[in-house]
């Protein structure tokens, strides 16, 4: 079979083709399902050979009406590969990946005007604050000084989701971004906005329209959580049991 990578004219005959088109979003659900399937390094490796491949047909494209999907295709294919780095990579080189992967999803985004893959960028670094905030306050525990890298980590990681939040779309980002909201107030002890994220991801979740049960369990077992933290264990068994029955009913 000739491949897209070494045939110039198939480039140009397939860069206005919608069948390619459906083909690299296919390979960005899947990527996403080999991560989430536990093998993060395999879905780097299938999310950079993906970009390379989207890449190149975007320099050697004839066709204006194709740029921009292809852009926003190329920019959902590194931050899958960001995700898999996310899970692979040491604390101290999170964050600069975040920022390389954030930078260059935003400059994709401003190129073509697509508001919601800037948003994903700045959930993409609200996120690997998220996760450096949670691992520092876990540290502070033998380690004070630490503490208020923590909060910096967090303060920085709310600013971020809160950013991008309102110009996302799928129900599934959103409710990503408010368990991220959640955990990220309740180490702020800030209980107000604690209890805002957390009607909000409810409603979304009683309105049925996450693309899959993980979804939702993950933000009941975020929730669950903050409430251990908040030292309400009670509300916290009642989240995971929520969490039980959400997988039970196997909303699809």
């Amino acid at each position: 079979m000739t491949s897209i990578r070494s045939d110039p004219l198939l480039v140009d005959v397939v860069a206005v083709s919608p069948y390619f088109l459906v083909q690299v979003t296919d390979a960005v659900q899947a990527i996403s399902r080999v991560r989430l399937q536990g093998n993060p390094k395999l879905a780097v490796e299938l999310a950079n050979v993906n970009a390379l491949h989207t890449t190149e047909v975007l320099t050697k494209s004839l066709s204006m009406r194709s740029l921009e999907p292809l852009l926003r295709i190329l920019g959902l294919l590194l931050l899958e590969q960001g995700k898999g780095y996310r899970e692979i990579l040491a604390y101290r080189e999170l964050l600069p990946s975040a920022k390389r992967v954030a930078k260059e999803v935003t400059r994709i985004a401003k190129e073509s005007n697509d508001t919601e893959l800037w948003a994903l960028a700045d959930i993409h670094l609200g996120d690997a604050y998220y996760i450096l905030g949670d691992a520092y306050w876990k540290a502070s525990e033998h380690d004070a000084s630490l503490k208020e890298k923590s909060l910096e980590c967090l303060t920085n990681s709310v600013h971020f989701l809160t950013r991008g939040f309102d110009s996302l779309t799928s129900v599934d980002d959103k409710l990503w971004a408010l368990r991220l909201l959640a955990a990220s107030w309740t180490y702020l002890h800030d209980a107000r906005q604690f209890e805002e994220a957390e009607d909000k991801a409810k409603e979304y979740i009683e309105q049925g329209l996450f693309s899959g049960v993980d979804n939702a369990c993950m933000v009941h077992e975020g929730l669950a959580r903050s409430y251990a933290i908040l030292g309400k264990p009670n509300r916290g068994f009642q989240a995971l049991e929520d969490a039980r029955q959400i997988y039970g009913r196997g909303y699809q």
